[in-house]
Order: C-alpha cells, then structure tokens, then sequence
C-alpha cells in the first residue's frame, strides 16, 4: 500500500495529449529474423519491453534508424509501443523505477512511437483480493507516467470481476485526459468460458464512460464486431501473420484466413511470404469489422 499510495484510484490528472488516428488493424512485429527488407505499414507495434536493456535498465536504442534496422521496419513507420506480456517482463517494467521508466518513454517518442499501451499487470483468482487491487492501481499509475513523459497512451483496463470494470468506468469518467483503452483476449480472458463475459464489460465500460474512447484490443477476432458497435474506434493488434510466416506458412484467402505450409529453402528471406499473409489477414480482419479498408497492391510470392 506506500508502494502505490493506496488502493483507490485516485490519481492526479495528467495532461491531455493529442493521440494520432489509427488504422483498424496493425501488424505486430517481434524481431527482425528472417527478412532483409524494411516493412513498411501505415503503423506497426513492437514490444515495450523491447525499448530498454533489461539488466541495465536503460534504452536499448541510440537512434531511430538502429531500431528500424533491428526489427526491420521502415523508418517512416510511426509506432505503437505494446506493453501486454508475461509477469516476469511486466516486473522488470516496474522494478526500473520511475525515474528510469521517464528515460525510456521519452527515448521511445524520439524513435517515432507515437502511443502506447500500458503493461497488463495481472489478476489471479487465486491470490488475495488485494493483490487484485494493486495490480489495478499499477495499471493506472504507469498510464499517467506515460502522459506525464509525453506519450499518448491507453489504459489496459485489466479485470476478472464486474466491480473491476465498474472502478475502471468511474475512473475514466473523472480523467478526461483517457482517450484509449486497451484489452488483451490471449490468456485467461481468451478461454471459451470467459471471452463473452469479458467483452460484455468491456462494452459497459465504454457505455458508463459516455464520450468517445478509442479501444486496442489483442485476440478475440470474434468479438470484433461486437466491439465496435460499442466504441468511437477500434484496433486491432495482429500477431497471427508474423507467427505463422516464421512457421513457413502461407495465408489462403476464403470466408475465414485458413493456412497452409510453404516450406523454403535454407536461409531464404521471407519477407515476400510476410508482406502476402499480412495483407490477407489484414484485409480479412477489417471485413470482420465491416468497414473498408484499401488494397495494397498483391505482392507475388518467389
């Protein structure tokens, strides 16, 4: 409790900062293996915890340019800092200090991310209820440094019961400064009995807010349209296509993405194959949205 201040979210408001308009789906890109070219989307998300050495606790990068060559995205690519991972990066986050954590925001800005997600610190149902409510306050206080640091940024509304998304409407209602929320559907709120649930107070969150909120949401592709017909805007994190493309797997366009193998030859760049799935999946997503979304032009596989 003199960690976060108490449990309550009563936090100061922090700064409104312009938040950039984003596209309704964006490719997720975890490292620069396998490919020689610089990938260039209207946006794309890398890993937050990806912005600093871990054992130093310092930003990783000197310039633009070294991390465009690292994860090989264009450098003319604005991007979102994505925070959703395991426990053990998502302590080290905190572990850095506030000091240190104001460090890499800012370097992360002058690299050209443009906003980011907070970390999903997480809610277990088999711990005590207050470690519940720590978690919760984490989640809130990291959003402010964020803005406080210059880097628009959304909540992860993180929860397990309805009186979770309760607080997290009234807090939103009393920090106008809350533009963007975020939510994950991959761990224990992806399961098949949980999911439905989920997104029904998510939507409620975005009903008691009463103004516009842009959601970010990672899985949960099902839900898409449910979704949007309760938020102003809606994103979309993919990670399916760079997973399966360094599976050596090929997108096949139908009334649902179905994939198939696509053995390569030893050592051979996949950024064709990469370029190809992203554009299906991401064409396919936007359909599930039912909003439009313009071509690029196909890119023939070698």
């Amino acid at each position: 409790m003199q960690e976060i201040g108490g449990f309550e979210l009563k936090l100061r408001q922090a700064p409104l900062l312009p938040a950039p308009a984003l596209p309704l789906v964006v490719p997720e890109i975890f490292h620069g293996s396998k490919r020689s070219r610089h990938f260039a989307p209207a946006f794309a998300s890398v890993s937050l915890y990806g912005m600093f050495d871990r054992k130093e606790g310092l930003p990783k990068y000197r310039t633009r340019a070294e991390l465009s060559d690292n994860f090989k995205i264009s450098a003319d690519t604005p991007l979102l800092l994505t925070a959703i991972q395991r426990d053990r990066p998502l302590e080290r986050w905190w572990e850095l200090g506030q000091a240190r954590r104001k460090a890499i925001i800012q370097a992360a800005r002058d690299f050209g991310a443009v906003l980011a997600m907070t970390p999903n610190y997480s809610l277990f149902v088999d711990r005590p209820r207050w470690d519940d409510l720590h978690a919760m306050k984490r989640i809130a206080l990291t959003h402010g440094e964020f803005l406080q640091a210059g880097m628009p940024a959304a909540l992860h509304v993180n929860g397990r019961t309805e009186m979770d998304f309760e607080r997290w409407a009234e807090f939103i209602v009393t920090h106008p400064e809350i533009t963007h929320v975020s939510f994950e559907f991959t761990t224990g709120t992806g399961r098949p009995s949980r999911r439905r649930q989920h997104a029904v107070w998510l939507c409620s969150v975005a009903k008691v807010v009463g103004r516009p909120l842009h959601l970010l949401v990672r899985g949960g592709s099902d839900l898409l349209p449910e979704l949007c017909s309760a938020f102003a805007g809606v994103t979309f994190l993919e990670t399916t296509t760079f997973l399966k493309t360094m599976m050596r797997f090929h997108a096949i366009r139908s009334d649902t993405v179905r994939w198939w193998p696509y053995p390569t030859a030893a050592r051979q760049d996949l950024d064709d194959l990469f370029e190809t799935n992203w554009e299906i999946c991401r064409d396919a997503i936007a359909k599930l949205m039912r909003r439009d979304v313009v071509p690029a032009p196909a890119v023939a596989i070698a």
